[in-house]
């Protein structure tokens, strides 16, 4: 099926942003949704419990990363989580799923994605994506010290350990910061 997206992408331009918008347009109506707190309500890939290939969430966070929108960008996550289970979820999916939020600069929604990967599912995040996401946690004002919390919680994951490599950015950072470097 994915091949043959691809082939139509041939003649027909920006398939991948047709899907997207197929993916995050819901099939009833603002007055029908009023009040629902469930992300993917008239979701047509969630109404018929449909697990999507890899391809699928590679091409969704790509169009995010060219058409950031919040919004649509938790449905994407909210989706994975719903529809996926967490053994099967490939590194790359949440090394993209981390790589955008990054991106679009969403660190409150990331912030609660990581806790959310690390906590409740345990999902196998790639060290240097984490660090990635420690750094820009760092740089984003006001969550300076959220960012170090995120350490703490890797004693909750079984995939991420801290270690030297991973705490020496932070280390050199604290150092130059107290004016020792």
């Amino acid at each position: 099926m994915i091949n043959q997206t691809y082939e139509l992408n041939k003649y027909i331009p920006n398939i991948e942003l047709l899907l997207y918008k197929m993916f995050c347009s819901p099939l009833v109506t603002r007055e029908q949704r009023k009040g629902e707190t469930n992300l993917l309500a008239g979701n047509i890939f969630a109404a018929k419990n449909m697990r999507l290939p890899v391809e699928i969430y590679t091409s969704l966070f790509h169009t995010l990363a060219m058409e950031p929108k919040k919004k649509h960008y938790k449905k994407v996550i909210e989706y994975i989580r719903a529809h996926e289970p967490v053994s099967e979820v490939p590194q790359h999916i949440i090394d993209k799923m981390i790589s955008v939020g990054i991106v679009c600069r969403y660190p409150v929604t990331l912030g609660q994605v990581v806790r959310d990967l690390i906590v409740r599912g345990d999902y196998n995040i790639h060290k240097s994506t984490f660090i990635e996401f420690v750094k820009f946690m760092e740089r984003s004002k006001g969550f300076e010290e959220d960012a170090k919390k995120f350490y703490i919680l890797l004693s909750e994951s079984s995939h991420l350990q801290i270690d030297y490599e991973m705490i020496r950015p932070l280390v050199i950072r604290l150092m130059k910061r107290q004016g020792g470097g």
